[in-house]
């Protein structure tokens, strides 16, 4: 046994050395994916990192019957449901072969019927005594040994100061972005601000396309108010927008973290 996780380790070690453990941190890509990919096949089991607020930062799937539609969805979104992060708040050290029947576990509620042998395994991830997110690992049928937690656990070290170093990155990200915003909105005049919420106000996605003739009605102003205010808030680099002609104009915040700044900045009392 030994030397079988002793060849594991130096596989990861192999593909540490080769690659950086995070990659850029953008919509499109999963920050510690070549890492969880990695840990996954070597483990053959579905493995998830989560933040501690739930966020996924990487995962893979080798097991996609004991996921349902509704897990599906939380991938898709990046985001696993909120009750099932609070049932993990106590957890603070390595639990292995966590049953179906346990509410931890991460086998799809809709599908634990079907596999009555299936086992979860939860590793806490600490930097600077700080809980930081959780290593979370699953299998239909088989349970996890002690070289598995061995090589789950090395992983989550190799993690840890690494998700710390992408929380405080994150949170610079959003402290500078947040000071732009917050210049943009203050240059604002009273009636661009009042089109800017009105705008803003009910998004949901960063990205949308919206009748400027039609908002100024609403509001009771301009177009050329609309316009004005569009062009201070990309100035800045708080959006971009592009004309559509006769279909309106379109309008990116670039993702939801920007757009909920947006949103709080725009309702803010000036």
């Amino acid at each position: 046994m030994e030397n079988d996780i002793l060849a594991k380790i130096r596989q990861i070690k192999e593909i540490v050395k080769r690659e950086d453990i995070v990659v850029n941190d953008t919509i499109d890509e999963f920050p510690f994916q070549l890492l969880i990919k990695v840990l996954g096949e070597i483990l053959n089991a579905n493995t998830y990192l989560v933040s501690d607020s739930g966020e996924l930062l990487g995962f893979l799937s080798v097991y996609d019957l004991i996921n349902s539609d509704r897990t599906n969805q939380m991938m898709a979104d990046r985001q696993l449901d909120g009750a099932y992060m609070e049932g993990l708040l106590g957890v603070n050290k390595t639990l292995d072969n966590i049953s179906v029947t346990d509410d931890k576990t991460i086998i799809a509620t809709e599908n634990r019927k079907e596999f009555p042998e299936g086992k979860t395994a939860i590793i806490p991830i600490f930097a600077a005594n700080i809980k930081v997110g959780y290593l979370i690992l699953a299998r239909p049928d088989a349970s996890f040994e002690t070289s598995d937690l061995i090589l789950a656990e090395y992983i989550a070290s190799l993690l840890a100061l690494e998700m710390d170093y992408l929380n405080r990155d994150r949170q610079a990200e959003n402290n500078r972005r947040k000071h732009l915003m917050e210049l943009a909105v203050k240059s604002l005049s009273y009636s661009e601000l009042m089109a800017m919420r009105t705008i803003f106000a009910d998004q949901k996605e960063a990205t949308f396309r919206i009748t400027a003739s039609k908002i100024a009605e609403e509001v009771g102003i301009t177009r050329s108010v609309i316009v004005n205010a569009l062009r201070k808030l990309e100035s800045a680099g708080v959006i971009q927008s592009r004309s559509l002609g006769m279909k309106g104009t379109h309008i990116d915040v670039n993702n939801d973290r920007n757009l909920k700044l947006l949103q709080e900045e725009l309702h803010k009392d000036f």
